[in-house]
């Protein structure tokens, strides 16, 4: 006999997260780990829940998931 799984993705409330991020903003990300990201915001996700960020030093362009374990150091606007 088998089972109907069901799963129920939580989402953040808009703006938990990455609360008004806007594009060119510099931030810094970190996790429980003490990893740390640091780059320039190329996007948000409408519901907060994802950010797209160009790291610093050429080092490529990356995603983050809410659920990735990253949460917001620190932030600065960019000087373009």
């Amino acid at each position: 006999m088998s089972m109907r799984i069901t799963r129920r993705a939580w989402r953040p409330a808009s703006g938990d997260l990455w609360p008004a991020l806007e594009p060119e903003e510099t931030v810094a990300l970190v996790n429980a780990n003490g990893w740390r990201l640091s780059g320039r915001v190329e996007a948000v996700t409408p519901d907060h829940s994802c950010l797209w960020i160009q790291l610093d030093g050429g080092m490529g362009r990356q995603l983050i998931h809410h659920q990735d374990g990253f949460a917001l150091e620190s932030r600065a606007k960019h000087n373009a």
